[in-house]
């Protein structure tokens, strides 16, 4: 399974301009932490019922099951129920004209709209145009964000994102979801900058299957179908002085010790 991130020279992780401040001041119990799935669409975007249909429910189903495999059964912390669609105040050319910050945008018009609970990472769906990437993601603690995005109609170089398959069954990933997983883990704080094999901010440089690679321009090109290839930068490494998946506090069931994101 090929894919172009369009990330091999890494991902742009700018700050997040004019974020609305939320009104939530206490913090919650750990459980309260949890990604919450969205269809989003430019406010001239045509829906084309990726929430009403299925595809969106069968594609996070079909995330849940690969990442359990991974993991020997641990799960991500999704909110279940009906996935929302959410149309925002600008146009799809406005939003795709910021460039490399089509997601810090998409963010903040999304807070417009009152998705910025602090204790929650949404997932989004974007239906609307890149001329740079076909996804992007925060990276705490450099970037405090709370939005990891596919960007499903993106066309950049060579790269038409909206030919990148959904899974049709809720089972098989295809590499739209593998593509939803590697943002996720971005705007979960990995690869953190110490880890051993840390390259272009933060993904990892050991091996082109492993969910968090980037590499040169040219094969081998990202096929993942491992969980952080030897468990030495964001999985199970045993370390506490970088961020590790397997403590975090979007896992489920709760690690022993949840902790949030970096900065969080």
């Amino acid at each position: 399974m090929v894919n172009d991130l369009g990330e091999t020279d890494g991902p742009v992780r700018t700050p997040t301009v004019g974020s609305r401040p939320s009104s939530a001041v206490a913090a919650p119990d750990p459980e309260a932490y949890a990604i919450q799935p969205l269809y989003v669409l430019p406010q001239d975007g045509s829906d084309h019922g990726l929430a009403t249909d299925g595809t969106i429910s069968r594609s996070v189903a079909a995330m849940q099951q690969w990442f359990a495999e991974k993991t020997g059964g641990s799960r991500l912390r999704v909110r279940s129920g009906p996935v929302a669609t959410v149309r925002i105040s600008e146009t799809d050319a406005q939003i795709a004209s910021h460039g490399a910050f089509v997601r810090d945008r998409v963010q903040e018009l999304l807070q417009l709209e009152g998705y910025d609970d602090p204790y929650r990472l949404y997932a989004v769906w974007y239906d609307g145009t890149s001329t740079f990437s076909c996804g992007g993601g925060a990276w705490p603690p450099e970037l405090i964000g709370h939005v990891a995005a596919l960007y499903l109609r993106g066309r950049y170089d060579n790269t038409d994102c909206s030919q990148d398959r959904f899974s049709s069954d809720g089972t098989t990933v295809e590499i739209n979801e593998l593509k939803m997983l590697h943002e996720i883990m971005h705007t979960l704080g990995f690869v953190a900058e110490d880890a051993p094999h840390h390259t272009q901010r933060g993904h990892t440089s050991d091996s082109h299957t492993d969910l968090m690679y980037a590499g040169p321009p040219g094969p081998p090109f990202w096929d993942p179908s491992v969980l952080d290839v030897g468990h030495d930068d964001y999985y199970l490494t045993g370390r506490t002085d970088i961020p590790d998946l397997s403590r975090s506090v979007f896992l489920d069931p709760l690690p022993a010790d949840p902790t949030p994101p970096p900065g969080w």
